[in-house]
């Protein structure tokens, strides 16, 4: 899998091996790519990672990653004082790409959390948007990433929605590894405009570092993730 990043060069960063984009939302969230459009939201737990293990760094290396967190976001514009970057908030990510999709009629599929959060988000953003196309799933657990039948049940799901958009909330890093895994099925599914997928969004809010830690009620107007980072 190649990164869609055509054009994107004039708005990156370095930092350390991550190879960081500030983008308008309008042009991140857009689908009119040919490519598979991976989206990582990097925070200093993902960048940590991405330093610590080869693997997880050559998938970074594929991916189109943004700024999120208040760290990297102080040295990079310390380091780059003259190139406008920006930092986009994994947690708010989220409503903002619903929003989007809502406004341009796209297809969101929502993958991971446990039941009642996925399906209490979908309620949420059904509610709010009423003519949005979104729906999920929340797979049993699984240790085993590489599972056939665990597999081929998300991605069939996957493929009855034929969503726009893949958000993919396992927790960093089995997030992107799956995403990384499934790349070449999820661009052969869905080729042209629908290829892009984004994934990182966390249904929760922070609590001192970007993990999902806190249990929230589905009725929340913020629905909150109450996995564990383990859960997948």
């Amino acid at each position: 899998m190649r990164p869609a990043t055509h054009g994107l060069d004039r708005c990156a960063v370095r930092l350390g091996k991550v190879l960081l984009h500030s983008l308008e939302l309008d042009d991140l969230l857009s689908i009119d790519c040919a490519e598979l459009k991976h989206v990582v939201t990097v925070h200093s737990e993902i960048f940590t990672y991405a330093h610590e293990s080869a693997e997880f760094g050559r998938i970074l290396k594929r991916t189109l990653n943004t700024i999120d967190g208040r760290i990297l976001y102080l040295i990079c514009s310390l380091l780059y004082p003259g190139n406008n970057v920006r930092k986009l908030t994994g947690s708010n990510f989220i409503y903002d790409l619903v929003d989007h999709a809502a406004k341009h009629g796209e297809r969101v599929f929502l993958l991971g959390a446990e039941p009642v959060a996925n399906q209490g988000a979908i309620h949420v953003f059904r509610a709010k948007y009423p003519h949005l196309m979104i729906d999920g799933y929340s797979p049993p657990f699984c240790s085993d990433l590489q599972k056939q039948e665990w597999n081929g049940e998300i991605l069939r799901r996957i493929a009855q929605f034929n969503p726009a958009h893949l958000v993919v909330c396992f927790g960093p890093p089995k997030q992107e590894r799956w995403i990384s895994q499934n790349s070449d099925y999820l661009f052969r599914a869905f080729p042209g405009p629908r290829s892009a997928r984004h994934n990182g969004f966390r249904w929760s809010e922070r609590s001192g570092c970007f993990g999902c830690s806190q249990s929230g009620s589905v009725g929340d107007a913020r629905p909150r993730c109450s996995k564990c980072p383990t859960l997948l």
